[in-house]
């Protein structure tokens, strides 16, 4: 399998021009994100730094969050992509493998296999939470936990409402525009390149998924996402598109910000985030694993498509 656009040969002046726009759309974002919170509430970033874990920032804050979040992910991950297909290869829709689609049936397959290893991720997950660094590492080791703490009550803030309007922007937020750009970056723009320059696609896949997972800067969650990078980069391998990764980045992100919401107004119980950590859901665990496999065969297999 090529992903190499037969139109274009790529030259290491490429590489320049690739991380010159995401660099140029990156500072863009900050600076309007900046403008923003100096426009709007100059104190901004202090209130919440104020905010214990236990309280909620006012609407004001909150909207704000939303804002800045969504113009960071605009600027960072959804407009490079598109610039660097117009100037490299002029096709932004084969650049990027928005031309191709698998039919409906594998968008199915998806949704089973991300359900189905479920119960295995969130072992995965608890385990990457629960790693001790030695003794001597053990500042460093505060400092990236404190760091978390302060990215997931950042969350906790963007996710605040109980109603479904804000169920709506919150889906669009944390799932629709990062699943859209981050796919646009680290699969159509990163693994291509990488796939292109290494002629290897595996390891391309490897080097975007730890990319992918690196760049959210959370050690501790840095396995699993990056399971989920490389799960991604194979959707794409197989499927000659960008749109099942798409597809599957948004389920991963909508579930989970859709259970949260259930969870905060007591719909729903926490447990269901614990599936398969606890002794008596090994069950869970394998019949699991067993249906990941079975389907896995189905959506990983070499295709005339």
């Amino acid at each position: 399998m090529n992903f190499t656009d037969k139109s274009k040969k790529l030259h290491l002046n490429d590489l320049s021009v690739i991380i010159l726009i995401i660099g140029l759309g990156f500072v863009i974002g900050q600076l309007i994100s900046y403008a923003l919170v100096q426009l709007v509430d100059s104190s901004f970033f202090y209130e919440l730094n104020q905010i214990k874990e236990s309280e909620t920032a006012d609407s004001k804050n909150a909207y704000l969050l939303k804002l800045i979040q969504f113009v960071s992910a605009l600027f960072t991950f959804v407009i490079p992509p598109l610039i660097i297909g117009k100037l490299l290869y002029k096709n932004i829709e084969n650049y990027l493998k928005l031309n191709i689609s698998p039919d409906i049936t594998y968008y199915f397959l998806i949704v089973l296999f991300m359900f189905a290893i479920m119960p295995a991720m969130n072992i995965i997950i608890e385990w990457n939470e629960s790693i001790k660094f030695p003794e001597w590492l053990s500042g460093m080791e505060d400092r990236m936990r404190r760091s978390e703490d302060s990215t997931q009550n950042m969350i906790k803030i963007i996710l605040a409402g109980d109603r479904y309007f804000d169920l709506a922007v919150n889906i669009l937020l944390i799932a629709a525009i990062p699943a859209i750009g981050e796919e646009f970056l680290f699969r159509g723009v990163i693994q291509k390149f990488l796939t292109d320059r290494l002629k290897n696609v595996h390891i391309a896949i490897l080097i975007s998924a730890f990319l992918f997972s690196a760049i959210h800067f959370q050690f501790f969650g840095l396995v699993p996402r990056f399971l989920l990078g490389a799960f991604f980069g194979y959707l794409v391998y197989y499927s000659k598109s960008l749109w099942p990764a798409i597809w599957a980045h948004f389920l991963n992100n909508a579930v989970a910000v859709t259970a949260m919401f259930y969870i905060s107004k007591g719909d729903l119980s926490e447990k269901i985030e614990k599936i398969g950590t606890q002794g008596y859901d090994i069950f869970y665990v394998i019949i699991g694993l067993i249906i990941t496999v079975f389907l896995g065969y189905f959506l990983f297999r070499k295709t005339d498509r």
